[in-house]
C-alpha cells in the first residue's frame, strides 16, 4: 500500500509538470480557439463595403461633353438704323464664337432680336424660349453697328477665366484684408490708425473715395459673399535694399526693379494672417498699402527704363500691392489717415479686385449696365465650370471603383454621390427667368460640386485608394508569419511526440490488451502485473477455508514498485553511455557505437558515433636539404671551434598522444 501511494504521488507530480504533453496540447488548443474566435471580428473589420452607385446616370452626364448645362439668351438690339442684315451678321458671329473650342463653349443658345423703338421689331432670329435678355443700345449705323454690338458683348463673349492665371478659384465666400504696412515707424512719419474699418461698416453713407470699391462689392454679391478686414503694422522691413538714384527735380530717390517685385512680400516677418477661418469654401485676398521709411522715400518703380511714380502691381490669385509715398517733409508725429488721402489707393485696389475676380473689361467701372452684364456672364461661367467639375469628379469615382476591386463605397460616399446627382438634375431642370435663374443655378451646382468632392475625398475612399491589393501580402506576412509559425511548429512537434510515445504510455498504464501485441513485444511490466495478480489470488486462497483440496504452487516473487520519472531518468542516464549499448550477440559488436537497446521498447535506436575530441595530426611537411653555414670568427683557434658543443635537436611533438583541446 505504501508503494502504491508513493507511485500515485509521483504520478500526480508528473501530471502537473509544465513539461507534460497534455499541458502543451491544452496551450496550443487555447491559442487555436482564440484564433478561431477572433476570425469573425477580423472578417467584419476587414470586409470592404461596396454599395451600388448610379453608374448609368453618371455616364449619361459624361456623354453630354463640355455642356452639362445649357441656357438660352436673347440679344435685343435697339437703334434707329437696325435692319435684318445687322441681326443676321450678329447671329452668325455669335454662332462662330460657339464653335471655337469645346472647353471654351459657353453652352448658350442665342436669339437675336432687332427693333427700332419699343414697338417696331425688325428681326427675330434664333430660339424662342430664353431665360436671359441682354439689351444692347446701338448708336451707329451701317457697317459699324456689328463691331459696336460685339464690343458691348465683350464681357459675355470674352475669354474664359481659366485661360487667365490672375483670377482666383471660385469660392462662395471671399475675404478682403487691407493691411497698412509701415517699413519702420520708429524713424518717423508713423501712422497710428486709419478710418477704413469704420468706413467699410458704415451703413448710412459711403465715402466718395470708397464708392468704386463699394459699388463693385455690391455688384458681385450674387456670386461672392465679401467680408472686409483691416490691420495696421508699424514694422514691416524689406528683404532687400532698393536701388538709390538721383533725380534733378527730387534729388535722391529709391527705385524698385521688376525683379524686386517678385520678392517684395516679406512673408516670414510680415504678419499677414487673417482672423477668418481656413475653410475650403473661402478665399482670402490681401491688399497691402506699403509706406516706405524716410531713408527709402520716395520709392518708385522702374519698368522698361521708365519711372512709375505711383507703384502698384497685382499678385495673381493672392492680392495687390500699392506703394504710398505719403510724406515729403520730415514730420515725426503720429497721424491718422483720412479717407480723402486713400482715394488713389482705393481706385487701384478696385482695378486689382476686378482682375482677381475675372471682371476686368473696358468700361465696366463707368457703366452700370456693362458691370451688370459682366457679373451675369461671370455667374453663368462659374455655374458651368462647377457643373463640369462635378461631372468629372463623379466620373472619376466610378472609374476608380471599377478599376480598384478593394476600393470601398460606404453609406456616406453613396449618399454624397446621390446628392450630387440630384443637384445636377435640379439645376438642369431649372427654368426660372431672369436673375433668379442664375442665382438658383449657381447655388445648385455649388452644392453638387461640394457633394462630389466630399464623396471623392471621403476617408474611406482615401484609405483604400492608397492601399492597393499588392500591399496586403506585404502587411499580412510580417504580421501573421511570426504568430502562426511557432503555433504550427508546436502542433507538429506534439503530433510527432504523441505518435512516437503512444505505445510506451499504453503499456505503462495497462490500457492496451496483451493479446493485441505479439509475444516478442510483451513488456516486463505486463508479466510483473500478471505475477502480482497470481500472488494475490494465492494468498487470499490460503487464508480462506475451502472445501476442496488445492495443490501447492511455487510462490511467485512480488512485483517491483513502479519507478517515478525522476528515478527512471537517473537510472537511465546516470550510467556510463557504454552500459546502454546492446552486445547480446557477437554479430552486433561491430555496431557497438551505432545501436542501443532502449528499455521498455525492445528495439534498436541509432546513436551518434562517439567523438574522442582528439585533434588529428597535421600532415608532415617535406624538408628540403639546406647547407649549413658556419659562423666566421675572427678570434679563437681551431681547438676552440672543435670543442664547441653541438646544438640540441628540437623535441618532436607527439600528435597522437596530445591531450584534449
Amino acid at each position: 500500500m505504501a508503494l502504491s501511494s508513493s507511485a500515485k504521488d509521483e504520478t500526480s507530480h508528473e501530471r502537473t509538470s509544465f513539461q507534460r504533453s497534455s499541458l502543451h496540447i491544452s496551450i496550443i488548443a487555447a491559442l487555436v480557439a482564440v484564433t478561431l474566435a477572433a476570425l469573425p471580428v477580423w472578417w467584419s473589420a476587414t470586409t470592404i463595403v461596396r454599395r451600388p452607385l448610379p453608374v448609368d446616370a453618371v455616364r449619361a452626364w459624361h456623354a453630354q461633353g463640355a455642356c452639362p448645362l445649357r441656357t438660352a439668351w436673347t440679344i435685343h438690339m435697339d437703334g434707329e438704323h437696325i435692319d435684318a442684315s445687322t441681326c443676321t451678321a450678329v447671329y452668325e458671329r455669335l454662332l462662330h464664337r460657339q464653335g471655337a473650342a469645346p472647353t471654351d463653349d459657353l453652352c448658350i443658345d442665342w436669339a437675336v432680336v432687332g427693333s427700332r423703338g419699343s414697338e417696331h421689331r425688325v428681326c427675330d432670329i434664333g430660339v424662342s424660349n430664353t431665360t436671359e435678355v441682354v439689351r444692347v443700345p446701338v448708336h451707329t449705323h451701317g457697317s459699324a453697328m456689328v463691331p459696336e454690338v460685339l464690343a458691348y458683348l465683350a464681357p459675355l463673349l470674352g475669354a474664359p477665366t481659366r485661360e487667365d492665371a490672375r483670377p482666383i478659384e471660385y469660392a462662395p465666400r471671399v475675404r478682403l484684408v487691407f493691411s497698412l504696412m509701415q517699413e519702420d515707424a520708429s524713424e518717423g512719419r508713423a501712422i497710428a490708425q486709419w478710418g477704413l474699418t469704420e468706413a467699410f461698416h458704415a451703413s448710412a453713407s459711403v465715402h466718395p473715395s470708397l464708392a468704386p470699391l463699394h459699388r463693385l462689392i455690391e455688384a458681385v454679391r450674387p456670386i461672392h459673399d465679401i467680408v472686409l478686414e483691416t490691420q495696421v503694422q508699424w514694422y514691416a522691413p524689406l528683404e532687400f535694399s532698393p536701388t538709390t538714384m538721383y533725380n534733378e527735380q527730387e534729388g535722391q530717390i529709391s527705385v524698385l526693379s521688376m525683379d524686386d517685385i517678385s520678392v517684395f512680400i516679406n512673408s516670414p516677418q510680415w504678419s499677414l494672417e487673417s482672423y477668418g477661418t481656413s475653410a475650403m469654401d473661402e478665399r482670402t485676398l490681401h491688399f497691402i498699402l506699403f509706406v516706405p521709411r524716410p531713408h527709402h522715400a520716395p520709392l518708385y518703380l522702374q519698368k522698361d527704363h521708365e519711372i512709375i511714380r505711383q507703384p502698384a502691381w497685382l499678385v495673381p490669385q493672392w492680392g495687390g500691392v500699392v506703394v504710398w509715398n505719403r510724406y515729403l517733409d520730415g514730420s515725426v508725429m503720429a497721424e491718422d489717415v483720412s479717407l480723402d488721402e486713400l482715394r488713389v489707393p482705393m481706385q487701384l485696389y478696385t482695378k486689382q479686385l476686378l482682375a482677381l475676380l475675372g471682371l476686368e473689361y473696358d468700361g465696366v467701372l463707368e457703366q452700370d449696365a456693362l458691370l451688370d452684364l459682366a457679373v451675369r456672364s461671370l455667374q453663368w461661367r462659374r455655374a458651368l465650370q462647377l457643373a463640369r467639375e462635378s461631372v468629372d469628379t463623379l466620373t472619376s469615382i466610378v472609374r476608380l471603383v471599377h478599376k480598384i476591386p478593394n476600393l470601398g463605397v460606404d453609406q456616406d460616399v453613396q449618399r454624397a454621390f446621390t446628392h450630387a446627382l440630384d443637384d445636377l438634375h435640379a439645376a438642369k431642370a431649372l427654368s426660372l427667368p431672369g436673375r433668379a435663374h442664375l442665382d438658383q443655378l449657381l447655388s445648385l451646382v455649388t452644392s453638387a460640386q461640394s457633394h462630389a468632392s466630399q464623396a471623392f475625398f471621403d476617408p474611406s475612399m482615401l484609405e483604400m485608394l492608397y492601399f492597393p491589393n499588392e500591399h496586403k501580402y506585404a502587411v499580412y506576412t510580417p504580421l501573421f508569419g511570426p504568430l502562426l509559425l511557432p503555433l504550427l511548429t508546436a502542433m507538429a512537434r506534439e503530433w510527432k511526440y504523441a505518435r512516437r510515445h503512444r505505445p510506451l504510455s499504453l503499456q505503462e498504464q495497462g490500457e492496451a490488451p496483451t493479446s493485441d501485441l505479439p509475444p516478442s513485444t510483451k513488456t516486463p511490466d505486463q508479466s510483473t502485473r500478471r505475477g502480482a495478480s497470481r500472488t494475490t489470488t494465492q494468498s487470499s486462497s490460503s487464508v480462506a477455508p475451502s472445501s476442496s483440496t488445492t495443490q501447492p504452487t511455487k510462490p511467485i516473487p512480488a512485483a517491483r514498485p513502479a519507478l517515478s520519472a525522476k528515478e527512471a531518468r537517473k537510472k537511465l542516464f546516470g550510467k556510463p553511455i557504454s552500459s546502454l549499448l546492446h552486445t547480446s550477440s557477437p554479430k552486433d559488436k561491430g555496431h557497438l557505437a551505432h545501436t542501443s537497446r532502449y528499455p521498455g521498447l525492445h528495439k534498436s535506436v541509432k546513436l551518434p558515433t562517439l567523438h574522442t575530441n582528439r585533434r588529428s595530426p597535421p600532415p608532415k611537411r617535406l624538408k628540403l636539404p639546406t647547407k649549413e653555414k658556419k659562423p666566421v670568427r675572427e678570434l679563437g683557434s681551431d681547438e676552440e671551434l672543435e670543442s664547441e658543443p653541438e646544438p640540441e635537436p628540437e623535441p618532436e611533438i607527439d600528435y597522437e598522444n596530445e591531450g584534449f583541446l
